[in-house]
This record gives C-alpha cells, structure tokens and sequence, in this order.
C-alpha cells in the first residue's frame, strides 16, 4: 500500500519563514502608522509587535494545519480511491508531492491530478499524464555511440 506522510517533513519550516519576515514588515508598517499619531515609542513597539505575533499565529495555528493538514488528507484519500485502483495495483507510488509515478510497458509515467476552478463552488478535475519512453541499453548497445543528428539551421530571407 502507497503511504504517504499527510504532512511533509520541515514543511513547517516554510511557514515559520512567511511569517516571521511578513509579521515583521506588517508590524512595522502598523507600527510606523501608530508612531505618527501618538509619537510614542511603546506604543510603536506595543503595536508593532503584537501585529507580528498575530501574523505568525495566523499563519502556524489556522494556515499550517489547513494546507498541510486537511486539504493534504483529502488528497491523499482521493488519489487512493477506486478511481486510481488501477495504477496503485500495476505498483504505482505516490510521491511526497502528492502525484502518481511507475514503469508501464517500458514507460517512465508521471500522473498529476489536478482541479481547475470554474466558478463559484465548482471546479473541473482532470489527470495530466506525462510519458517518458525508458529503453533499454542492452538492445541498444551503449547510449553514447548512437549518433546524434544535427538538422540544418532554417535559412531565413528578406524580401
């Protein structure tokens, strides 16, 4: 069976690094703002820093587990329902990255499922496949002496 990690290892770490530069630019802006009405300094750092900790607490307590928690999970048991069976039979395996990857018939097979938005409440789900012929080299003989063609540049005239 494919497991996955339903949250990335040091993901976390991505998170915390928004926040932190992001906290601290919106704190100083609010705190910037706060300075010129009242010209106080505590209250410059008051302001400042508890709109830097809002946004770090916005970011790892509702941001972190919503991306990398929940929607994630739902990922994760929608590629393993009946409708990628298939491919999880012909010993398919979900990357971290949440996408199907295996050998079939001598291709190398890349599956991405992916949901364009539509409008309000709907969204259109559909599969990119990506295929990449793997040959095999002792048929071919070694990769190197194959020989590589060259096309002609296309000659281009002014009229």
């Amino acid at each position: 069976m494919n497991t996955v990690p339903i949250i990335r290892r040091n993901c976390y770490k991505e998170y915390l690094k928004t926040s932190l530069l992001g906290g601290f630019f919106a704190g100083l802006i609010f705190g910037l703002i706060a300075l010129l009405n009242t010209f106080s300094l505590n209250y410059f750092l008051g302001i400042g820093g508890s709109i830097w900790l809002l946004i770090i607490l916005i970011y790892m307590l509702i941001g972190f587990p919503s991306e990398e928690y929940f929607k994630r999970k739902k990922r994760i048991a929608k590629l393993q329902s009946g409708k990628y069976k298939y491919l999880i039979e012909n010993n398919f395996q979900i990357n971290q990255d949440l996408y199907f990857q295996g050998k079939y018939n001598e291709f190398y097979i890349e599956i991405y499922p992916t949901s364009k938005w539509i409008k309000k409440g709907e969204s259109l789900e559909f599969d990119i496949i990506q295929a990449f012929y793997d040959f095999d080299d002792e048929r071919f003989g070694n990769s190197a002496s194959l020989k590589r063609v060259d096309w002609p540049p296309l000659a281009v005239t002014w009229q």
